[in-house]
């Protein structure tokens, strides 16, 4: 039998997350809100969460190593943090390279449209 369970992770913003409980984008992913109503009536799992590594000099080598571990969880979308959209000088570097591997979702909870 198929598994039709869509298997997300959510990667956020080191500095952010030294503060920050996550609750906007769980609750977002909890109730199919914001970014994640494109999944409204199908089964969803939180299968990944972490940050983007924080330091711009080994983001590459950093993303890489979640990209592997969210290979091996079944991933096939990835929704980049609200927090990591508005406050990261490398949200398109991290949009391009997750973009290669997986279906990436820009913002997790608010504004579908708000500005970087």
């Amino acid at each position: 039998m198929k598994d039709d369970k869509i298997k997300i992770a959510i990667i956020s913003r080191e500095e952010t997350l030294q503060k920050c409980i996550a609750k906007g984008c769980f609750r977002a992913f909890n109730n199919y809100e914001d970014s994640f109503a494109r999944y409204a009536g199908r089964d969803i799992e939180l299968a990944g969460f972490c940050h983007e590594g924080g330091s711009s000099e080994t983001l590459r080598e950093n993303l890489d190593s979640r990209i592997e571990s969210f290979k091996a969880q079944g991933v096939t979308a990835v929704h980049v943090s609200s927090c990591l959209r508005s406050r990261s000088p490398h949200y398109d570097e991290i949009m391009s390279i997750l973009g290669e591997e997986f279906d990436v979702v820009g913002y997790t909870h608010g504004s579908e449209n708000t500005e970087k």
